[in-house]
């Protein structure tokens, strides 16, 4: 992969430092201070951020990936709008978008984290993030865990913003 690579909730860094150790320009954001201390510490390029600020303030195709991970589940209709439209402006043409995503319909019982209650929003489903990535020209793929309760979706950015 050419160019740098970004990496939401990134906590402690291990994806950060997984794409470092295959000689991936790669860098992190989290907006929980406590996570990525330690890592700072280290070396490795982790910052306290918001993602949607953060991509308000990355230069045009700038990004050669972005892996939202733990990111959208609580996002509002309008962020999630915000959220594409920063990912296009950020993403190089030939740019790769994966989303690992707790799936909706795994979502009964106390196996998930709290805020998602508190969010007061509903993750989408793998098929909808890949139509909705589609029609902004990604080519895209998903896959659901064996035991459904996560997704990845993979977008390529093609370049040719589709409306319908």
């Amino acid at each position: 992969m050419h160019g740098r690579v970004l990496v939401s909730a990134c906590g402690d860094g291990e994806l950060v430092r997984h794409f470092l150790s295959s000689g991936t320009d790669a860098y992190g954001i989290d907006p929980r201070p406590g996570k990525i201390q330690k890592a700072e510490l280290d070396g490795v390029d982790l910052r306290d951020d918001d993602l949607l600020s953060h991509l308000s303030n990355v230069a045009s195709r700038r990004l050669a990936a972005v892996v939202l991970t733990g990111t959208t589940e609580g996002l509002f209709v309008t962020q999630r709008s915000l959220l594409l439209d920063r990912l296009e402006h950020a993403l190089q043409l030939d740019g790769v978008v994966v989303i690992h995503a707790i799936h909706p319909d795994s979502m009964a019982g106390d196996d998930f984290p709290a805020e998602l209650d508190f969010a007061g929003a509903r993750p989408l489903r793998p098929k909808t993030w890949a139509h909705v990535l589609e029609q902004r020209g990604f080519d895209v793929s998903f896959e659901v865990a064996p035991d459904g309760k996560d997704f990845l979706v993979r977008g390529v950015r093609l370049g040719v913003h589709q409306t319908s």
